[in-house]
Parts: structure tokens; C-alpha cells; sequence
């Protein structure tokens, strides 16, 4: 999935996570010098502009490239690849890709269910491992491997905790692009409706009434100014 603990599909950058025993290489302007193999060749015209769009690069494995913050969730990625040689698309090529991201949606979320069960299960032992240690240095000293078990207790829950800032930040952001336009909208609405309110409608010149904003602004510069 932009820098963020949930992945997002990449637009305007492409990371390369095609597995080992496949080539990816970014995808030439000429449709028509693109590897493709003659069986998908038919489908890749039609989905082409498509798939640049969302970053997709459509190759001899129509690789899904999806952009997570590699080495912290290595798992993810290892999902990723298997899924995307899993997936399987009998119906009409045009509608393959949203096929595509729809089956690849399931799939994230069912793991990110799963994941943050385990990640609870780890904070939980965690804590219990470390609180067993606490209570033994009250009674006396502790060795030196119970120390580093505690010191990666820490360490590991500094992670989770970084992990769930991660995720409530890309909520809030996602929260935003969704809400963003209808309150901006409100607020908007509210600054307007004071300014109108605020809003010098006309004064009264020598017994003319005057609306005309420049002549409004110039007759108060003159009675501000004057003695």
C-alpha cells in the first residue's frame, strides 16, 4: 500500500517484488514491444491503460504490484506472490483487473484479521514473560540471558506499538480522503457565512446611499484617517 503499515496499491511509484524465478522490468510506452505471452496478448491491449493507471505492470506473469514497506512485513509479501500466482479469472478480459483487486482485498483483509489476533496473543506473552521477571529481580539479582529475554521484550513491544501508530495513521488518512471534501465543504460554508455577516453592505454619503465597494472602502480609509 505512500509509505504506510497497510498496503496500498502503488501509483505513483513501482517496487519490483516479482519472486526469484521471474523477470519484472518496467513496461516500454510502445504497447506493441511489450513481452506478452499470446495467450494474455489480447487481454494486455485492453487492460494496458488500465493497469499504468494503478500500477500494474502487465508482464509474462501480470505481476500485481503492490507497494508495502519491505522488511517489516515480510509476510505480507510472501502472501502477496502466492495469491497473485493463485489468482484465477475465467470471465471477460476487460474486467479482470477489478476482479483482480477485489480478490486481492479479501485476501489482505482476512490477513490483517488474522495478523492482528496474533499480534494480541504476542502482546499478551510478552507482557506475562516480562512481568515473571520483574517480580524475580524484587527477590534477587537476575542472569544475564533473563536480562536480554527482557530486553527483547521491550524491544518487541516498541514494535507492535510502532506497528499500530502505523495503522491508525493510515486510517486517519484514509478516514480523511473519504470525509476530507464534505467537511472542508462545512468549514468553508461557516468562513463564507461569517464574511457575508462581516461584510460592509453599504453607507450613507451625504445623504446617498452608496453600495459600490470601492467607493465604500475609500469614504472609511478617508474617515479613518481623519482627525
Amino acid at each position: 500500500m505512500e509509505e504506510c503499515s497497510s498496503p496500498t496499491l502503488c501509483h505513483q511509484s513501482i517496487e519490483n517484488f516479482a519472486p526469484n524465478n521471474h523477470r519484472t522490468t518496467t513496461p516500454p510506452t510502445d504497447t506493441s514491444s511489450t513481452p506478452i505471452n499470446s495467450d494474455i496478448q489480447v487481454e494486455a491491449q485492453k487492460t494496458m491503460e488500465i493497469g499504468k493507471a494503478y500500477g500494474i505492470q502487465l508482464q509474462n506473469h501480470e505481476a500485481l504490484i503492490i507497494k508495502t514497506i519491505q522488511g517489516e512485513r515480510p509476510e505480507f509479501d510472501d502472501l502477496i506472490f502466492k495469491e497473485n500466482e493463485n489468482f484465477n479469472y475465467q470471465g471477460p478480459p476487460e474486467s479482470r483487473f477489478f476482479e483482480k483487486l477485489k480478490y486481492f482485498k479479501r485476501v489482505i483483509k482476512m490477513w490483517v484479521r488474522n495478523n492482528k489476533l496474533k499480534e494480541v496473543e504476542l502482546e499478551e506473552s510478552l507482557h506475562q514473560e516480562m512481568e515473571q521477571i520483574d517480580k524475580k529481580m524484587e527477590i534477587s539479582s537476575i542472569s544475564e540471558d533473563e536480562e536480554w529475554v527482557l530486553l527483547e521484550c521491550k524491544k518487541s513491544l516498541l514494535e507492535l506499538e510502532a506497528f499500530k501508530s502505523k495503522d491508525l495513521w493510515q486510517k486517519s488518512r484514509v478516514k480523511w480522503a473519504s470525509l476530507g471534501d464534505d467537511n472542508t465543504s462545512f468549514f468553508h460554508g461557516i468562513i463564507n457565512s461569517r464574511n457575508v455577516k462581516n461584510k460592509i453592505h453599504g453607507i450613507e454619503v451625504e445623504d446617498v446611499w452608496i453600495q459600490n465597494p470601492k467607493i465604500i472602502k475609500r469614504e472609511i480609509e478617508i474617515s479613518l484617517m481623519a482627525p
